[in-house]
């Protein structure tokens, strides 16, 4: 895949007007023709469309999928088709200058129809109660790659759910603090582990409100969104799936 990831921590203020922060997950350019430009983020809490210098958010909490589709553009097809008869009338009732300006109005016509029937290749992002749709010239093609993964991730991310292998022998403290406590880089994971480890305990948890303290990483070899959190967590947002080790 060739759309990037594994950003730092996005300043959101500065380029999304937003006083919080985003974790940027990757990135992809939205026109074979204009990589540079405009394009499409998925970010920890959003999807994020940059067009034309604009800047357009969707919630991952109302979105549904994003897809590239030919769309026809109906309103050129509606022009084309008044336009073609009407000129064919106004030519046989002597209602045009001449054959030259009739055949004129009639190529303009056909063109037009043609190129509302032939449609645009666009960038569609559907949400729970809306479908907002972004013209390209020539789409990137990394986007073949880029929509259907950022579609397997956007539930997952959602949930804001996660499993860890905590070590039992911290569990009593834990317990009594009702806190845990992750040392930098300990892995996460969107599915319960098989088989959980050893002299471990299994958690569910809810980083709802702990979001800067998760970090995504994609795996440049297979491609595979992986997590990481790190300080304290409440007991509160965990849940024991099982124990092991005892």
């Amino acid at each position: 895949m060739t759309f990037k990831a594994n950003l730092t921590a996005y300043s959101a203020k500065d380029h999304m007007d937003s006083q919080s922060k985003e974790f940027l997950i990757a990135e992809c350019p939205l026109n074979a023709d204009d990589a540079a430009a405009d394009k499409v983020y998925l970010s920890a809490v959003a999807i994020w469309v940059f067009v034309k210098s604009k800047s357009y958010s969707f919630p991952l909490n109302s979105l549904k999928s994003l897809s590239v589709e030919v769309r026809k553009k109906m309103g050129w097809v509606f022009v084309g088709s008044i336009l073609i008869p009407l000129t064919t009338v106004a030519y046989m009732t002597h209602n045009l200058g001449g054959g030259i300006t009739a055949l004129m109005i009639m190529t303009a016509g056909i063109l037009v129809f043609y190129y509302g029937w032939v449609g645009q290749p666009m960038l569609i992002i559907n949400g729970e109660n809306y479908e907002r749709r972004f013209p390209l010239s020539t789409p990137h093609h990394a986007l073949k790659k880029f929509i259907p993964w950022t579609n397997r991730h956007v539930e997952p991310l959602k949930k804001k759910t996660v499993f860890l292998e905590y070590p039992i022998q911290f569990w009593a403290q834990a317990q009594q603090e009702q806190a845990i406590m992750l040392p930098p880089q300990s892995p996460l994971h969107f599915r319960p582990p098989h088989p959980s480890a050893p002299e471990s305990i299994l958690l569910k948890l809810n980083y709802t409100g702990f979001d800067e303290q998760i970090t995504f990483i994609i795996d440049d070899n297979n491609q595979q969104l992986q997590l990481f959190g790190q300080g304290v967590f409440p007991l509160t947002h965990c849940q024991t799936i099982n124990k092991t080790g005892f």
